[in-house]
């Protein structure tokens, strides 16, 4: 792959990291926010969100969405890179891949 490939795809996946990164601490700064505008008038709401969000961590159907989104699509390319059969071929999956497929 020359430079200025490697550069452009170096590029969209922290581009992409960035607008996940932004969608995350966005959510995060809401729920601080909403946890300590709401404390004084509903003391239990911290620990009603600290537990609601540690449920949600370990949930099945947020695993099972995650997996879907990610690791199928990812099992898909990297077997389409096993059977490249030259380094041309596995360049233009690499700058061909949909990054719309793992994040939405």
């Amino acid at each position: 792959m020359d430079r200025t490939k490697a550069k452009s795809l170096i590029q969209t996946i922290t581009g992409e990291f960035k607008k996940m990164r932004t969608e995350l601490l966005a959510y995060e700064m809401t729920f601080t926010a909403l946890k300590e505008a709401l404390k004084r008038d509903y003391p239990d709401f911290v620990a009603l969100a600290d537990g609601s969000l540690a449920g949600a961590r370990v949930s099945p159907a947020l695993h099972e969405t995650i997996r879907k989104q990610f690791d199928v699509p990812l099992e898909m390319v990297l077997a389409q890179v096993s059977r490249a059969e030259t380094e041309e071929e596995v360049e233009r999956l690499l700058l061909e891949m949909p990054t719309n497929k793992f994040v939405n």
